[in-house]
């Protein structure tokens, strides 16, 4: 699997980003307007076994329905998803939240992923 892994500072505590992740709509608030996602279903929590789902284009004028299930939960280190169903053969993204200071927090995406067709 090829992986892409980014990394934010943030000017907030860790315990405060990580509560703002786990608040309602924090899904909608952290996709970009810009991309063709619509989320159908939010999960009612990050602890492993809630879920969302996800309606995005894929190239040309396909419609995927993508189904995230979370299946990792440290608060306030770290949570993780893999993708059930969706435009990609696999998906595991792990989000992570170090404190670097008293006031400031390292968040760390890495997602994991296999296009489809992909045989390695």
């Amino acid at each position: 699997m090829a992986t892409v892994s980014k990394h934010s500072e943030v000017a907030a505590p860790v315990e405060e980003v990580f509560a703002w992740h786990e608040r309602p709509g924090a899904i909608q608030r952290l996709l970009p307007p810009w991309e063709p996602v619509r989320v159908e279903q939010s999960a009612p929590s990050l602890e492993p076994g809630n879920r969302a789902v996800l309606r995005t284009s894929v190239p040309g004028p396909l419609v995927s329905r993508w189904v995230a299930e979370h299946t990792g939960y440290d608060p306030p280190r770290e949570f993780r998803d893999v993708q059930v169903s969706g435009p990609f053969a696999d998906f595991e993204h792990r989000h992570g939240f170090e404190e670097t200071a008293p006031d400031r927090t390292l968040i760390s995406d890495e997602i994991s992923y296999r296009l489809p067709l992909d045989t390695r």
